[in-house]
């Protein structure tokens, strides 16, 4: 039984069902499940539903010994929810605000609430978010998430002034007000509805078709949930137990009341490369959608060549450049270590993919084509395998963090590999020879042309032809 919405209630026999199960780590869940012997053999069952499994405080969900959930039954991310037609389509804006970022605290893996709202909270910055919200999409019913209360209030108050019919929903509401104001938003007696967090869970508002995000996070389950509330396709459009396909899906989407979602991110000044955007929760190598369709550009990437796609996210590119620029990606310079794994470890890891590694670890006297593949799952969990002409063995990592992971996996590597400190280090003097002729063979065979094997080191050409092996899941 679900305390927290009022319609909906599921019923699990046997067992727990929890929802929003990214909140299971908290002490309140544990006592339930310990108290429902949830861990014992003849416990009760736990299942876990959540849209944002992401955790900022790295608590495991599952995949290790203390973790609360044996593995993930089920995995739908929001790329692939647009790309099968059970989201709308959806366009973002970048727009660069004045607020500076740089030097707010943390607390609990994300910004300090005050610090970020005393920042954030500036008529510059205000009046910029609403001129773009005019550009863009006035016409839409809008959701537009602030720092603070007082973020909220003042948003709401900078609507007003331009004679938009707007309201701030806030915890300092009586409940009947609050609710009321979210019936007035449902019916369109209000355009806009300006908040700090009271709508980012549990709450279905399909009648919104525009999300103004004037809260920068680092929290991607947080950006997840604020982009979600204008996804939704329009109210009883879509049957989840039909037979529709995906196509038909899109079709019915584009010809309804909500086609799309605009959503309006506004960022402020900061070094940090972790916070949450748009493409990086689609899984898209793309630093600026420019207004652009997702589902347009996730077609782009699918259709793809793998070498390159892998390449982009080397070297992240605008919307326009999905399109225009491929043809220009120097391959080269995407042959070299990841920055993410050269300052955590000294083997020449090469990058896939978002969350995906490849290393080349030699041969011994014991077994040859030694490979090592490390991956992060959805609720970000590594694993590494290892395989050679002897072995594929799989290896749950115990860490969460990229840079733990690969110095995790580095450990595993020495144990398993001999010699591979010295075959696998990305400054092994070996890198710096000119190609074998096995490789050049080899790299022909793969039609890379004569100007580009010319240019490459024995390093380069062993990263390269790693790719090309990976891409065409040849046999090494």
């Amino acid at each position: 039984y679900n305390i927290e919405v009022k319609e909906h209630h599921n019923y699990f026999a046997e067992g727990l069902h929890v929802h929003n199960c990214h909140h299971a780590a908290a002490e309140t869940y544990m006592i339930i499940f310990r108290r429902y012997r949830c861990w014992e053999p003849d416990g009760a069952q736990l299942l876990g539903v959540t849209a944002t499994p992401h955790r900022l405080d790295n608590r495991p969900l599952h995949g290790t010994e203390k973790a609360i959930f044996e593995e993930v039954l089920y995995d739908m991310p929001l790329g692939r929810a647009i790309r099968e037609g059970w989201l709308c389509d959806l366009r973002a804006y970048r727009v660069a605000a004045s607020m500076d970022l740089r030097g707010i605290k943390k607390a609990g893996g994300d910004f300090n609430q005050k610090q970020l709202q005393e920042r954030a909270n500036n008529a510059a910055d205000n009046e910029l978010a609403f001129t773009s919200w005019k550009k863009e999409a006035s016409d839409r019913r809008t959701i537009v998430f602030c720092t603070g209360v007082d973020h909220a209030l003042e948003m709401a108050e900078v609507f007003r002034h331009h004679g938009v019919k707007a309201k701030a929903l806030h915890g300092r509401m009586d409940p009947d007000v609050r609710e009321q104001t979210m019936s007035d938003f449902r019916s369109g007696k209000i355009q806009v509805l300006t908040n700090m967090q009271l709508v980012t869970e549990g709450v279905d508002v399909p009648e919104a078709a525009c999300v103004l995000l004037m809260r920068p996070t680092q929290s991607w389950s947080l950006f997840t949930q604020m982009v979600g509330r204008g996804v939704r396709t329009a109210a009883g459009l879509l049957d989840p137990l039909g037979e529709a396909t995906p196509e038909e899906r899109h079709a019915a989407i584009a010809s309804s009341s909500k086609p799309d979602c605009v959503v309006i991110d506004v960022v402020g000044v900061t070094n940090d490369l972790s916070l949450a955007s748009v493409p990086a929760i689609l899984g898209m190598p793309v630093t600026d959608m420019e207004g652009g369709s997702a589902k347009e550009a996730l077609r782009i990437l699918d259709n793809m060549d793998e070498g390159v796609r892998a390449a982009l996210f080397r070297r992240p590119t605008t919307f326009r450049g999905l399109s225009a620029d491929l043809t220009k990606i120097d391959l080269l310079a995407e042959l070299s270590v990841p920055e993410e794994a050269a300052r955590a470890t000294p083997f020449a890891w090469l990058k896939l993919g978002e969350g995906e590694y490849t290393l080349t670890c030699g041969s011994d006297d014991s077994e040859s084509k030694r490979q090592a593949r490390l991956r992060s799952d959805t609720l970000g969990a590594w694993t590494l395998r290892l395989t050679s002409d002897k072995r594929d063995e799989l290896v749950n990592l115990s860490s969460y963090e990229v840079s733990d992971a690969f110095k995790e996996a580095d450990r595993i590597l020495r144990l398993e590999f001999p010699g591979v400190s010295v075959v696998a280090n990305a400054r092994a003097k070996w890198r710096s020879d000119p190609p074998t002729e096995k490789q050049v063979h080899l790299l022909r065979r793969f039609r890379v042309d004569e100007a580009t094997i010319a240019a490459l080191t024995k390093g380069q050409a062993s990263a390269m032809l790693d790719k090309q092996f990976e891409r065409k899941g040849a046999k090494r």
